[in-house]
C-alpha cells in the first residue's frame, strides 16, 4: 500500500510538473494542495515531497505522446488470432494431461492409503474384542 501511494504521489508530481512552467497562481495553488494532501492525509515526509517536485522535469514528447489515444481498436476475432494459436492450444492440452495424470495419481494413493488403514481398523477391533489384545 505504501508502495502504490508512493507511486501515485511520483506519478501526480510528475504530472504537474510536466506543465510549461509553475509560474501561474493556479498551478501554484494546485502543487500546494496535493503537496499539502500528500503529507496530511497519506503521511509523506514533506522533505521528500518537497524532493519528487524539485526533481522533475518538464516533457513536452511525453505530454503529447500521453494525450493521443489508440488510432483503432481491435475487435475480438482480430484478438483471437494473436490469443490462440496451436501451440499454445498443444501446450494447454500437455498441460491438462499433466494435472489429469497428477489427480489420478493422487487419488490412487488415498485411496490405497484408506483401504489398508480400514483393514488395520478392522483388525485392531477383531483383536481388541477377541481379547487377543
Amino acid at each position: 500500500m505504501i508502495y502504490k501511494t508512493k507511486y501515485l504521489a511520483i506519478n501526480l508530481a510528475l504530472l504537474i510538473s510536466l506543465y510549461p512552467t509553475l509560474a501561474s497562481t493556479n498551478q501554484e495553488i494546485e502543487k500546494s494542495l496535493l503537496i499539502d494532501e500528500l503529507i496530511q492525509e497519506h503521511g509523506f515526509d514533506e522533505q521528500y515531497v518537497m524532493n519528487i517536485f524539485d526533481n522533475t522535469k518538464f516533457l513536452p514528447e511525453l505530454i503529447e505522446s500521453i494525450s493521443k489515444p489508440a488510432e483503432r481498436t481491435k475487435t475480438w476475432p482480430e484478438y483471437r488470432d494473436i490469443f490462440i494459436t496451436n501451440k499454445r492450444m498443444r501446450q494447454e492440452s500437455f498441460l491438462q494431461n499433466k494435472m489429469m495424470t497428477s489427480l489420478i495419481v493422487l487419488w490412487l494413493k488415498w485411496a490405497y492409503q484408506e483401504r489398508y488403514s480400514w483393514h488395520i481398523r478392522c483388525r485392531n477391533i477383531f483383536w481388541k474384542n477377541s481379547g487377543r489384545l
